[in-house]
């Protein structure tokens, strides 16, 4: 990881990451409010520079305030990442 910030006024961690080519690339994050855990509603990554190689972003698991999200990419990549929360109520 090259970066991560926290957007508390979208609810949106932002981050990028340096990834290794077919060898998924995985977040762990604890996702967790004052008033509890909070779920991901939104993803996104895309290519740090121009590039027409793409990389896919999903959740793998979400247990209560634990989150693990993996990124994958055909090529050794710089990629920028984008993680929506939302309350768990």
């Amino acid at each position: 990881m090259l970066e991560e910030t926290w957007d508390r006024s979208t609810n949106m961690l932002h981050g990028v990451s340096r990834v290794v080519a077919n060898d998924p690339y995985e977040l762990r994050i604890v996702a967790m409010g004052e008033d509890g855990p909070w779920r991901v509603t939104g993803l996104t990554v895309r290519p740090r520079t121009d590039s027409n190689v793409g990389a896919a972003i999903r959740v793998i698991r979400q247990d209560d305030w634990r989150v693990r999200v993996c990124i994958d990419a055909p090529e050794n990549l710089e990629v920028c990442w984008s993680i929506r929360f939302a309350p768990a109520r």
